[in-house]
Parts: structure tokens; C-alpha cells; sequence
């Protein structure tokens, strides 16, 4: 019998994750009767399109770091030949295989669709997006989102998409690089959304359960309810269950940690079959496929919606992808020494880079060259 490992592998089964071909899954299905079970096929099918390989091209450090835990654990009919050629273009999504494998498992079909409809949409855009199928709205830098009871979509008290004319299930806010927004949702909880970050909810939540999916970073104050209807955020690789709160959410995919940070109330972290419960103070950290749970100062790491940035020991390197993606604009730096520099204060951004940029250089001797033409800044250690 053909296992999980081997049925990705498969040119036929990928074209048809990649065309979303159900009808062609059942004919192959039937193809593979006494070679694969059908959950082994199902299982496959839906880690590729949860994947989307067809779009996904993982950096080189992400490849390098899951390649030796893929080489020991994927089955060893696969020779060292092949998998260097999977590795090579859109195949070497594979090193991501064992890592989202788990995860995958405890996934149902619908959270499947619904990442792979968030993995299509782009933060390439200048401007915040609301979108709903062919309808789409543009929202200012900060303005506020609001979702009326009967789930009209409102920017700054002014209706901007009525809810008769929302045909899908999901309204999807897309805020690009540089920007930030916030929402309140139709039962009351307020969302601030970060740059980079992509979120789907539904047009009204049910009475059963309050769910929305994350791509980015999302601080949350969850409103409790009559009923005390669970809220989940659900990301890729975890979920996190709720019932009234104020918590931070920072789960980029490009990012190899993920965090959870929990200012009041009590939230439960899932990945998997493994849960953590978080208490306020804590946070609770996942990297590669385990949890860590510790106490934090907490403003660290929710003080970009109130417009800074609280740094305490962090380094230059970590600081500089952090103002990169708040500002939308790409910081390079090649003097690695530099890079390890640590940084001590709070940083105002509701100034501008540059500012923010000549006051950490004050502490952290480095100068910075604007090259307008190409949106880039180089960062050069000060002789």
C-alpha cells in the first residue's frame, strides 16, 4: 500500500490538488483501489492543496533547516537523487512536510479550503482591502472596519458594503506592508490587525461558535457572550480557543516562531493533539513543532497597536524585520556583527523611519542610506 509520504510524490494526484478537481480525485480514487486507501489519498490530497504548491516557494533557510528531519523520517524507497530534484523549484514544499503534517490531521476540510483562500490572496496592494467575492472596498490607513448585526460592512460609521449583496461565506481583509487596521466584529470584539496580515470571517457569526483565520499578527479584545460562545483563532500550524479576553496573535508564515501572548482572561493553545493554557502574563512560543510556555512583559509584544515598539535585549536584525514590515519598506543590512546588535528602549512609530531609524542609531552606531528609486534602505555599521 502506497503511504501519505509516497502519494505526494505523485505527478497525477498533484495536478488534481492543483486544479482542486474533485471529480478526478474520485476516478484516481478508484485508479489506486488495492495500491493506497482512500484516507491515505484524502490525507494527501488535502496536504496539497493546504500547501498550494503551486504558489509556494520556501526560502532556502526554511528548506535547509526541515531537509535532514525529512531525509530520516520519509519512507526510504525514495533515493538521495530524487529527493534533490524535488527540492529543486515548486516540489520542495516536501521539507514542510513533517512539520504541518500533524497539524494537517486535526484540520477539517473546510479549515483546508479556507487557508488555501487565504494563501491566494496577496498584500502586494497599497491600500487595505475588504473583500467578498467580486466585491471589494478600500480603507484608509487605521480607519475602523465595523461589522453591523445583520452583517453590513462599515468603514468610519459609512456603509460600505451592505450585507444583501455578500453572497460568500467569508469576508476576507487584506492589509498590505506599511499599514494597519482594525475591526469590530458584529458581536462585539474588536480586532487590531497588523501590517502583512490577511483575515478571514464569516459574514455573521453562528450562535455556536465564533471563528475567524489569521495570517500576520492580530491583537484581540474577544467580547463574552450571553451564552459564553467559544472564540477561536484559527492560524496554520495552531489554534486558539477563547471566551472573553485580550490576547495577541503573531503567526506570519514566513516567520519560524509563532507566538500567543496573553494580557487578560484564559486562552488554550492547540497544535495538534498537544494543548496549552495560557495564563495572563504568559506566552506561550511554537517552533518547530513544539510549545513553550513562559511569562513575558507583555507590552513587548502588544504595544504596536497603541503605535510603538517596546524593546527590551532585542537584536538589530530582528528589529529591522519587524520595522521593515510595519513600514513597508525593505531594510538590508549585510554586516552580521551588526545585525547581533542588541537594543535597549521604545521606539515611536507614529513617527517616520527615518526618525525611527536616526534614534536607534544613537544607542546602536550604524547609518542608513535611502535608495528612493529601488523603496530600499541599507544599513552600514559607522566607522
Amino acid at each position: 500500500m502506497k503511504s501519505i509520504e509516497e502519494l505526494v510524490f505523485d505527478d497525477k494526484l498533484v495536478e488534481i490538488a492543483r486544479k482542486n478537481d474533485r471529480q478526478a480525485l474520485k476516478e484516481y480514487e478508484a485508479e489506486c483501489m488495492g495500491k493506497a486507501t482512500v484516507e491515505s489519498i484524502e490525507m494527501a490530497f488535502l496536504l496539497l492543496r493546504y500547501l498550494k504548491i503551486q504558489e509556494m516557494q520556501p526560502g532556502q533557510d526554511v528548506v535547509n533547516e526541515e531537509y535532514e528531519k525529512l531525509m530520516n523520517k520519509v519512507s526510504r524507497k525514495y533515493s538521495v537523487r530524487r529527493y534533490s530534484l524535488w527540492l529543486s523549484g515548486a516540489a520542495c514544499f516536501l521539507a514542510l512536510f513533517l512539520t504541518l503534517f500533524q497539524s494537517l490531521k486535526f484540520r477539517t476540510n473546510t479549515d483546508v479550503e479556507v487557508f488555501s483562500m487565504l494563501d491566494s490572496l496577496s498584500v502586494v496592494p497599497k491600500e487595505v482591502q475588504i473583500i467578498s467575492g467580486e466585491l471589494k472596498a478600500f480603507v484608509a490607513d487605521d480607519m475602523q472596519i465595523e461589522q453591523s448585526e445583520e452583517g453590513n460592512i462599515l468603514v468610519e460609521g459609512k456603509e460600505q458594503i451592505n450585507a444583501d449583496d455578500i453572497h460568500t461565506e467569508f469576508v476576507q481583509i487584506v492589509v498590505p506592508k506599511g499599514k494597519r487596521t482594525n475591526v469590530r466584529f458584529n458581536d462585539g470584539t474588536m480586532a487590531w490587525v497588523n501590517s502583512g496580515t490577511k483575515l478571514l470571517y464569516p459574514k455573521v457569526f453562528n450562535s455556536k461558535k465564533r471563528e475567524i483565520y489569521v495570517d500576520g499578527e492580530i491583537y484581540i479584545e474577544v467580547e463574552k457572550t450571553p451564552r459564553n460562545t467559544p472564540f477561536i483563532v484559527h492560524v496554520k500550524s495552531f489554534d486558539v480557543e477563547v471566551l472573553g479576553t485580550k490576547f495577541n496573535v503573531n503567526a506570519y508564515q514566513e516567520d519560524i516562531q509563532k507566538s500567543v501572548v496573553l494580557v487578560e482572561g484564559l486562552v488554550e493553545v492547540k497544535m495538534g493533539k498537544e494543548t496549552k493554557r495560557v495564563q495572563p502574563g504568559q506566552g506561550c512560543f511554537l517552533r518547530k513543532g513544539e510549545m513553550d510556555l513562559k511569562y513575558v512583559d507583555t507590552e513587548i509584544y502588544t504595544a504596536w497597536k497603541n503605535g510603538f515598539m517596546k524593546v527590551v535585549g532585542e537584536s538589530v536584525g530582528d528589529i529591522m524585520l519587524r520595522l521593515s514590515r510595519y513600514y513597508g519598506v525593505q531594510i538590508n543590512c549585510s554586516d552580521s556583527l551588526l545585525l547581533q546588535e542588541k537594543y535597549f528602549g521604545k521606539l515611536e512609530l507614529n513617527d517616520s523611519l527615518e526618525n525611527v531609524l536616526y534614534r536607534l542609531s544613537l544607542s546602536t552606531p550604524f547609518v542608513s542610506e535611502i535608495n528612493e528609486e529601488a523603496g530600499t534602505i541599507m544599513i552600514l555599521k559607522k566607522k
